[in-house]
């Protein structure tokens, strides 16, 4: 019999005989599917989704996060919510608003679906709520911090020091994750307290009163990647560069240059293309010597090899990311794990899986089949190493991003200070 993955045993022989709300966690690597699967489940089973995208979840964000713009009619909760310059929204704040959907869900007798790959979101909705441990005065200081980290632009230093204190902490915390980087290193110079030792001190928990049905999605990682390189491709094509430069314009209204979004997949990489440095001219000819933006050799300026280096580098990050996501999720032993590429019936099995009582699917689950999806070994190097971007799309890149750059140096100048 297979152990019941997160609830008390204490409590598992009453829980087992009251009849609970169901609420489903489809997650799994970047651009496997799972909006699409949940689309399909919402409309079959009078559900609504629940995102559990750290991206989706900003403002102003489209085609950089993939946000659906087609729901088909099937209503959509925390996505687009937060706005760019709030970079004190943190977990705790997504476990409020998550676990008050769940209820809005649940009283319309509608069943929630979350969808999204960030395991922090959907760890603390199956766990609970991590404690927030700091006050107003120590947000204010975790803030000054984070803007000094971000505004020296050295996360190799400020990562290393975390290491010293916090392996455990620094180990999990992305690259260029400067919010959660300055709480770290906030929490154990001056607090005197290993943040990481935090992490299982939970309160508030739903785990028990809600009947969970987890499932993650994952294929072979050498066809993933594959499909992340054209998906990457593809962003281009649908407006990621004219998505940014329309954020950059709007910087002074919205302030995304220096937001925690900023350094998300694709919007990092597209924005450091965008504000490649200008060269500038000296004006020495008063008491207050000054600079001016050199037009002459700042314009036309992105180079072919930049924009191939661009879409190279925003590949590897989101094929790292889908690496993280497989790494963290493969430990999540709760998280029944299914492959869409080779079961076009995905949809189907999680339907018919809702009509078995928990411990019945938990029995259920080919535990076999779910060891070969996670423990899958690709000879993914030669695929890597020899992927090359299609002529046709650095040129079009190379002369969209010159116009846009173009454009920015003129109208806006004060971003390339």
């Amino acid at each position: 019999m297979i152990k019941r993955f997160f609830c008390n045993s204490s409590s598992n022989n009453i829980l087992n005989k009251m009849k609970k709300n169901q609420v489903i966690i489809i997650s799994g690597g970047t651009g496997i599917g799972k909006s699409d699967l949940s689309l399909k489940l919402a409309k079959q089973i009078k559900g609504e989704i629940i995102g559990a995208d750290s991206v989706q979840i900003y403002k102003h964000l489209t085609v950089g996060s993939n946000k659906i713009i087609d729901t088909n009619g099937i209503p959509h909760h925390l996505i687009d919510i937060v706005d760019l310059d709030d970079n004190n929204f943190c977990l705790f704040d997504y476990y409020k608003l998550a676990k008050k959907s769940i209820e809005d869900i649940v009283s319309r007798g509608r069943i929630p679906i979350f969808v999204g790959g960030c395991g922090f979101y959907l760890d603390t909705i199956l766990k609970g709520s991590r404690l927030d441990l700091s006050n107003d005065k120590e947000r204010d200081e975790i803030k000054l911090l984070f803007n000094k980290i971000k505004q020296e632009d050295n996360w190799d230093h400020y990562h290393n020091l975390l290491k010293t204190y916090d392996p455990e902490s620094a180990e999990i915390i992305q690259r260029n994750d400067f919010v959660r980087l300055s709480k770290s290193l906030y929490f154990n110079t001056v607090k005197g307290i290993k943040f990481s030792s935090q992490k299982n001190e939970y309160q508030d928990s739903i785990a028990d009163e809600y009947d969970f049905r987890t499932f993650y999605l994952s294929a072979d990682r050498a066809k993933m990647h594959k499909s992340l390189n054209k998906r990457s491709e593809a962003m281009f094509q649908m407006g990621l560069l004219e998505e940014v430069y329309d954020l950059l314009k709007r910087d002074k209204e919205i302030h995304y240059k220096n937001s925690k979004s900023s350094d998300s997949i694709g919007y990092r990489e597209i924005t450091n293309l965008l504000l490649k440095p200008v060269v500038r001219n000296l004006n020495d000819d008063s008491t207050t010597p000054t600079t001016s933006i050199n037009l002459k050799e700042s314009l036309d300026s992105i180079e072919k090899s930049e924009i191939i280096s661009t879409i190279l580098n925003f590949q590897t990050a989101n094929r790292n990311y889908y690496r993280r996501q497989f790494s963290w999720f493969k430990k999540e032993k709760y998280f029944e794990w299914l492959n869409p590429i080779e079961n076009i019936d995905v949809d189907k099995y999680i339907i018919n899986s809702l009509d078995l009582s928990f411990e019945e699917w938990q029995n259920k689950r080919d535990l076999k089949k779910e060891d070969e999806i996670r423990n899958c070994s690709p000879k993914e190097t030669k695929l890597i190493s020899t992927y090359k971007p299609s002529d046709n799309i650095i040129n079009s890149v190379l002369k969209k991003s010159n116009q846009l750059r173009n454009s920015l140096i003129q109208s806006n100048p004060e971003l390339f200070d």
